[in-house]
């Protein structure tokens, strides 16, 4: 399978530059579709299925496995082969109509399911899970009527929103944290640990997790709220579970199965409701603070243009159609319009990354933000007073949190946000910086910092989000 992380948002998604434009989360009727949604967020076009890379295609199928030159684990659909796990291919036929749900692995796709009815079955979902490593069941073992514990819907959340690399390094972990009272040794015990820490999972007043546990669709439906973004709105309408299994109706996970939190959590119907969770929307808490330092070799008259992939909300001076400015050496900043004097360029806006991730960074605790943020921005190359600005506008949101975990993206920004500067900087460094809460610490890749040097006129932008 091909190693895909997402991330909360991952998951999460995310996504963006900026501080959230609404630090309350709250729920909101949309007129048109009555979709909740949370203020200061937007529901992007990521979904969990974008962020695991799973793509779908129609088609009948033209050669089964171990026939016409194809391998045992091969079959034909349509004109393209794709590597298929399966351990009963009896049941497929040349000539069936059908859905293929696949990933690409280098030069091969790989398929997880192969759906020829109107709704998946049992049997395809199980394959699906299993194919894409969240459900481990082989030989049998999987049984759509068994019920789903609490570990192992733990383990299904954290794999997927991409966290299952924290997951190893805390089951690997020599000194494992006593996240509850009841899970240290336990096999699930880093997806329970990473859970936690991200907000997914919760245990009982006397800090017990009862992993071994089955657990009740009600909290299942709790879980892929997390998940998608969506508890602000789910506790907006009364929190669990009436809040959960409300919202979930709304965003029609449960269309067709209505009394799925009247049932027990079997692995047939946890597995239909994670499926169903992948096609939604999720939920983006967004809004931006990003500012732009021109420094040329000499005055010169210069115009700046975002490409935002999104919409602008606020800028500073008049953005127009882009800002055209006298800039000097020292920075400072006259705008052509009004004649005024900036020290930089403001704007606001709202636009996702589908392509950022979350699996390299640094986790921090709240009350050391400020002196990581002095020591990581002065090695990227902010001066002092670019430093200074920067963290006087994000180490407050920051420091109270227990931990920070936190990620300069690259290219997943400068792709949502080109720069169209004329004339064409010498140089240019854009930092964007993206945490998340975290009410334990967990284990990432560190990332890799690069200094900055500048050279002849240069382009210096910060800007940052809170991923929630």
């Amino acid at each position: 399978m091909p190693k895909k992380s997402i991330a909360l948002f991952l998951i999460l998604l995310l996504m963006i530059q900026g501080i959230a434009l609404a630090e309350q989360a709250e729920q909101k009727e949309i007129a048109t579709d009555s979709k909740p949604i949370v203020e200061g967020a937007e529901a992007c076009e990521d979904t969990l299925k974008d962020k695991l890379g799973i793509l779908t295609k129609e088609d009948t199928i033209s050669a089964l496995p171990g026939t016409e030159g194809l391998k045992n684990d091969e079959i034909k659909i349509g004109a393209d082969v794709y590597k298929f796990n399966c351990e009963d291919n009896k049941s497929y036929k040349v000539g069936d109509s059908a859905k293929v749900y696949f990933q690409i692995n280098g030069d091969k796709k790989c398929a997880l399911m192969i759906q020829r009815d109107p709704e998946p079955t049992d049997f395809d979902l199980y394959l699906f899970f299993r194919n894409l490593g969240i459900m481990p069941y082989y030989d049998g073992a999987y049984n759509a009527e068994n019920r789903t514990t609490r570990a192992e819907a733990a383990r299904y959340a954290v794999i997927l929103l991409g966290y299952q690399d924290a997951a190893s390094d805390a089951t690997n972990s020599k000194e494992k944290k006593q996240c509850f009272n009841d899970i240290a040794n336990h096999w699930a015990y880093g997806y329970v640990s990473v859970g936690k820490s991200i907000g997914l999972i919760n245990g009982d007043q006397k800090g017990d997790f009862r992993p071994d546990d089955d657990i009740s669709c009600e909290q299942i439906l709790a879980v892929i709220i997390r998940m998608l973004g969506y508890e602000p709105a789910a506790k907006k309408y009364g929190g669990y579970p009436h809040g959960y299994i409300k919202i979930t109706d709304e965003l029609g996970i449960t269309k067709g199965m209505e009394k799925a939190a009247d049932h027990a959590a079997t692995r047939g119907i946890t597995s239909r409701l994670l499926f169903k969770s992948l096609f939604v929307k999720m939920m983006k808490q967004t809004g931006y603070k990003p500012v732009i330092y021109l420094y040329p070799s000499n005055e010169q008259q210069i115009s700046v243009r975002l490409k935002l992939k999104g919409k602008l909300t606020y800028t500073y001076p008049q953005y127009n159609d882009g800002w055209k400015v006298t800039a000097k050496p020292d920075g400072t900043i006259v705008n052509a319009e009004d004649g005024v004097e900036y020290s930089y360029l403001f704007w606001e806006g709202q636009f996702q990354t589908p392509g950022l991730k979350l699996d390299r960074g640094f986790v921090v605790k709240g009350e050391e933000t400020t002196k990581f943020l002095q020591e990581k921005l002065s090695q990227l190359g902010l001066t002092p007073r670019e430093r200074n600005e920067f963290i006087v506008y994000w180490a407050p949101k920051m420091q109270s949190n227990k931990f920070n975990l936190i990620t300069f993206a690259g290219k997943e920004y400068e792709e949502a946000v080109p720069l169209e500067i004329s004339p064409k900087p010498n140089s240019v460094l854009r930092i964007f910086m993206i945490y998340q809460s975290l009410d334990e610490p967990i284990k990432v890749q560190p990332q890799e910092v690069k200094s900055f040097e500048r050279k002849g006129f240069t382009v210096v932008e910060w800007g940052g989000t809170e991923v929630k």
